[in-house]
């Protein structure tokens, strides 16, 4: 069958006509053609394609492939945890397995679940995410593109939305029916932080990295939208960068005074990484030595050990940090942290003006009562994605 994306073209799938390779229990070297094949790996393989429609079967954890950009449109079978991040030039892929999860990559990927209950997640670009026979989860996170779900079982499957949400009606404020379909936008890019950073005459240049072009694009020239902003996008004092924030800090070595981090909470393995050690290195190498980050870093009541994971993770790199905590009416008891190259002192005066914070306040802040009081917790690393299952375990119990 045909699937189609989000804005109703046709999604391009993987046509393997060729004859099947297969390799043995030793490390083969599997050597595709312009026919487009099966590659089915087994003892460590080195699966290589050619130029046609190349499906790669990963039946063995050391397999690896080699895919040429221009060879066609491939696609991964595993029976584990995937990524296609992980495999460049390879656009779709299928999983099988109970609790195992397939990701997509930066480009349009077709994600196919299989008999299991697994996770989909198409990463960014229009995605088109295919229910298996199991209970299937989807991700969608905000800001990264706009994915179209296939198959949906209502008895079992479950969407998980990141965005900026915090009841149903606020979100239900944002759907639109299309048809039989139902379309929501999850944010982000809104320029509402960058409007509070303007009101200090201090800052001459202020840099936002967000995913979604179409949402920067919205409130700088929708009227409606950037009044909400004040205009602070259009400022000339911003300069706004579509792209991934990972990706960005890798290819650039500008230093900054401030950096606020303020991305969804780590509900899944793609927001895992942005919480991650790899992560937090890449934003010391661009703090400048006098800097600060502020992080926002979930509940410390809610999510106790996921609140002090994201210390542990910070500190791991060699930051100092200040944790703090406040309470957001529509979100509950919340918490931050504020990291720097060296120790943070407690200011004596603050600017004019402030609505909420008091020098008395900021000391209460810091003041984490027993309920919320550290608790010992490893960092969390890409290799082993620690938070992600505390995140889900502990908020978990307040769903049930």
């Amino acid at each position: 069958m045909s699937y189609l994306k989000y804005d109703g073209t046709v999604a391009v799938e993987t046509n393997s006509t060729g004859p099947g390779l297969y390799g043995t229990d030793g490390s083969d070297t599997l050597n595709g053609t312009a026919a487009g094949e099966a590659l089915w790996g087994k003892g460590g393989d080195l699966m290589i394609g050619g130029a046609g429609d190349d499906t790669y079967y990963l039946q063995d954890a050391k397999d690896q492939v080699v895919e040429q950009a221009g060879g066609g449109t491939d696609m991964l079978v595993a029976w584990k945890n995937v990524s296609l991040a992980d495999y460049q030039n390879v656009e779709n892929v299928k999983i099988d397995g109970d609790g195992i999860y397939a990701a997509g990559d930066s480009h349009d990927n077709i994600v196919i679940a299989g008999s299991g209950a697994e996770q989909l997640y198409g990463g960014g670009g229009q995605d088109v995410l295919v229910a298996g026979s199991g209970q299937d989860t989807f991700i969608v996170v905000k800001g990264e593109g706009n994915d179209a779900i296939v198959g949906f079982k209502t008895a079992g499957d479950v969407v998980r939305l990141t965005g900026s949400y915090a009841t149903f009606d606020a979100l239900k404020s944002h759907m639109t029916q299309d048809g039989s379909d139902v379309r929501i936008d999850l944010g982000g890019g809104d320029g509402l932080a960058i409007r509070e950073i303007l009101k200090y005459p201090s800052v001459e240049q202020v840099t936002q990295v967000e995913l979604d072009p179409a949402m920067t694009r919205l409130f700088t020239q929708d009227a409606a939208m950037a009044a909400l902003n004040a205009h602070a996008l259009g400022s000339p004092k911003v300069h706004i960068v579509n792209a991934d924030a990972f990706t960005w800090l890798e290819q650039h070595d500008d230093q900054y005074d401030v950096i606020v981090v303020d991305f969804p909470d780590p509900s899944n393995y793609a927001l895992g990484k942005l919480y991650s050690t790899s992560f937090y290195e890449l934003v010391d190498l661009h703090l400048s030595a006098s800097g600060y980050a502020v992080v926002q870093t979930t509940s410390p009541l809610v999510a106790r050990r996921s609140f002090w994971t994201v210390a542990s993770t910070l500190e791991a790199v060699g930051l100092h940090i200040v944790p703090y905590h406040v309470h957001v009416p529509s979100f509950g008891e919340w918490g931050f942290i504020i990291a720097s190259h060296r120790p943070w002192v407690m200011p004596r005066t603050l600017p004019a003006g402030m609505r909420f914070l008091t020098l008395p306040g900021m000391q209460a802040l810091m003041d984490f009562p027993p309920d919320m009081s550290r608790v010992p917790a490893e960092p969390n690393r890409l290799s082993n994605q620690t938070l992600v299952r505390t995140f889900e375990e502990e908020w978990g119990k307040v769903h049930d």
